[in-house]
């Protein structure tokens, strides 16, 4: 019986059915390869796009926090360059932007130096306005100006004119830093 087997699978026409056979066989089996080798580089790209994606979401983010900081910046600084730009103010309208930024530093959080009416420079979000008189050698800062009331300030300088000298700005913000006016 094995001799007869063997016999039909030597014949020619068995040789041509083992041969399609084999070959349908491997091209199964080449195309499982190309299958499998096509789910691996399928993985790869999702991995990649994945990493390109939250990198793109990272710098869409810290793009929008840096513009909406520059526009934040822009928003509070305004009526301070407002001023810079200006010829000259009375002194009525000095007294307003000195409430103004002391204002800003309390609802800022500015701490005051100790034992003082003087708030510290915060490097972020502090307001200092300092005035030069003409009848004074020495510059004034604003909380020295604000204890005296402004009362009397505005009875005295109302009529005054002052004209902003100076802007700083705080270089990691870009909050107005100090303001320098003089009375001319």
């Amino acid at each position: 019986m094995v001799l007869l087997f063997v016999n039909v699978m030597n014949s020619p026409n068995n040789q041509k059915f083992l041969q399609k056979l084999t070959k349908k066989y491997l091209h199964f089996r080449y195309n499982d390869d190309i299958i499998k080798e096509g789910m691996a580089m399928k993985k790869t790209l999702i991995i990649m796009f994945t990493i390109f994606l939250i990198i793109l979401v990272i710098t869409g983010y810290y793009a929008y926090n840096f513009v909406t900081s520059e526009n934040l910046a822009k928003k509070n600084n305004k009526m301070y360059e407002d001023v810079y730009r200006q010829e000259s103010i009375l002194g009525t309208t000095l007294i307003s932007i000195i409430n103004k930024a002391m204002d800003t530093n309390v609802r800022n959080g500015v701490p005051k130096k100790e034992n003082s009416i003087y708030y510290e420079d915060n490097q972020e979000n502090s307001i200092a306005i300092t005035v030069k008189f003409l009848e004074k050698d020495e510059s004034v800062q604003m909380e020295a100006i604000a204890e005296k009331e402004s009362e009397a300030f505005v009875k005295y300088f109302a009529t005054a004119t002052f004209k902003c000298t100076k802007i700083d700005y705080h270089p990691k913000t870009n909050y107005v830093k100090s303001l320098y006016f003089e009375q001319i």
